[in-house]
């Protein structure tokens, strides 16, 4: 398929979205131990990217680790491509803040460091792999013991390696102009 003038293969976006999904999965598997806290599961929906998460208490309960896998909607959403890229994401949050209510209801202030690897399309139109460094900063929400809704926003600063023909290696620019957008999650607690 053309896509901007170069060769695209949209297969090869699924296959990768399906390995960095089960590397996420083996390495959540051989590293953490869970504790007497739920595991969540759900949806995560923003302005840049959709796709589903898994957060897990790490050892202790201090921590959650969130592994989340998008499908990117850079330039899908305004029409400057027809597919949209993938990644995955791995963020280790701590609980800054947290309150119970007497109704059975709770909230939750966390912030912390993550990574993120994908195959995406940055703020110059060109496709390729992706890597970086991030941050979240959100708000969950829990009406009842079994349901999260979380608000929050997360940065990527990393590179992007072009699959264009001039192969180059540049900042990856939309992890820092879409900062501001925020991200919506919906999780089911086992």
């Amino acid at each position: 398929m053309k896509c901007d003038g170069k060769l695209l293969y949209f297969g090869v976006c699924t296959k990768t979205l399906r390995t960095l999904l089960a590397a996420a999965m083996l390495s959540l598997a051989a590293t953490f131990s869970l504790s007497a806290q739920k595991v969540s599961a759900g949806a995560l929906f923003s302005a840049k990217g959709c796709g589903v998460a898994v957060a897990v208490p790490a050892a202790g309960g201090e921590c959650t680790v969130l592994i989340s896998a998008l499908a990117d909607f850079s330039g899908l959403l305004l029409g400057k491509t027809k597919y949209p890229g993938c990644m995955a994401r791995f963020y280790y949050d701590y609980t800054i803040f947290s309150k119970d209510f007497a109704a059975g209801d709770s909230f939750t202030l966390y912030a912390g460091p993550g990574a993120m690897l994908g195959y995406v399309r940055d703020s110059d139109g060109i496709y390729g792999a992706a890597t970086a460094l991030s941050g979240e900063l959100g708000l969950a929400y829990f009406p009842v013991r079994s349901v999260r809704i979380s608000f929050g926003f997360n940065v990527d600063l990393g590179l992007h390696f072009d699959s264009g023909g001039d192969k180059k290696t540049r900042i990856y620019m939309d992890g820092l102009i879409r900062s501001w957008m925020p991200q919506i999650g919906l999780m089911y607690c086992f």
